[in-house]
């Protein structure tokens, strides 16, 4: 049985939703210092044939990228040894999607590694938010380190296409290069980097003493970026985050990538919210809900409000920086990233493109 959606939600997403970031559950081991889903955290699962049936209407609807994630994902079903999380993975894939990832913060659940339909993952992305224990585990807890990294060595031997996700906190910031070498010593694929700020959004407040000044992370940026051709076969990945508010008024299009606007993804969580931008995670804002059977949609309050979308080139984020435009934490020119890479957007946006094969 599908759902019945509302015209506007249909009209909004319809031929245009490329991404769908299902959260699963809820339920995590880890109370990270950063955690954006920390006030989601809770003691609840999607319901399994919600999740079976919302996979196949967004693929109906054109979506192509599919995420797992949480709370922990591998704790979906974990009182059935992880069955439903698996048959989840199995119907994805017999529903045509093209990329399908699991984030996890790698503390459980490696007994699933060894399953076929596991395998199915094209990208098996863990958390890993320093090179060392002391300066991961202060803000992902103690032991942590040790335990994510018995996970990948498993990942990478068993041939998964592994990637690291590293939030840049005050303690790492000065050590990414040192990140980047664990990276290749590790055998991992790809080592993205989420610069954390204080963005004026309602993590401001629930998110600890981690953040990073914008110029810090300009000049880490750069570093990285040109780092890149020098470090393959390990793929390094990073948002720009920040522009001069000159240039930005020079050029605005440049910068104006927005997923809201573009409608291209959809996040799916436990509690019936459906939302487009993380950032507003922690806020009552979103496009829609799902309750029984039915979708219905709350642009108009919540995240496509009049005031929302007259904002550029960022609908949440509200801080002041000065002279520097803060970017979606998302924009990633030239970058393998699926929206860039399949839908041209590097091509849309600057009129050409750096062909980069799509991530397994």
């Amino acid at each position: 049985m599908r759902f019945d959606y509302d015209d506007r939600f249909l009209a909004w997403f319809q031929d245009r939703v490329r991404q769908v970031f299902l959260y699963v559950t809820d339920r995590c081991g880890l109370r990270c210092e950063q955690c954006l889903y920390k006030t989601t955290l809770a003691n609840r699962e999607m319901d399994h044939g919600t999740a079976m049936d919302l996979l196949a209407d967004f693929r109906a609807m054109g979506a192509e990228k599919l995420t797992f994630i949480g709370g922990e994902p591998t704790l979906y079903g974990a009182r059935h040894g992880g069955a439903p999380l698996l048959e989840l993975v199995d119907h994805a894939a017999a529903l045509g999607y093209r990329y399908i990832r699991l984030d996890t913060n790698g503390q459980q659940g490696r007994h699933l590694y060894h399953s076929s339909s596991f395998q199915r993952l094209d990208n098996l992305a863990f958390s890993l938010d320093g090179p060392d224990g002391a300066t991961n585990d202060q803000v992902r807890g103690r032991k942590t380190f040790d335990r994510c990294l018995r996970s990948i060595t498993t990942a990478v031997e068993l041939a998964y296409y592994t990637t690291l996700t590293c939030c840049v906190h005050r303690a790492v910031v000065d050590k990414l290069d040192d990140m980047i070498e664990l990276a290749r010593d590790l055998g991992v694929r790809e080592l993205n980097f989420h610069p954390l700020f204080k963005m004026g959004i309602a993590r401001d407040g629930f998110s600890g003493e981690t953040d990073i000044e914008p110029r810090q992370w300009l000049t880490a940026y750069e570093r990285l970026m040109a780092a890149r051709p020098f470090v393959a076969p390990l793929l390094i990945r990073a948002p720009r985050r920040f522009v001069a508010t000159e240039r930005y008024r020079e050029s605005p299009g440049e910068y104006d990538y927005c997923p809201t606007l573009m409608g291209e993804r959809v996040l799916i969580h436990p509690d019936g919210t459906l939302r487009i931008c993380a950032l507003c995670i922690g806020t009552p804002l979103g496009i829609g809900r799902y309750s029984g059977r039915v979708v219905t949609y709350t642009g108009d309050d919540g995240e496509l409000g009049t005031s929302r979308l007259r904002r550029r080139p960022c609908m949440s984020q509200s801080r002041d920086f000065g002279d520097l435009t803060p970017l979606c934490i998302s924009y990633k020119p030239h970058q393998n990233e699926y929206v860039w890479t399949t839908d041209q957007v590097d091509q849309r946006l600057f009129g050409t493109s750096q062909p980069v094969e799509l991530s397994r």
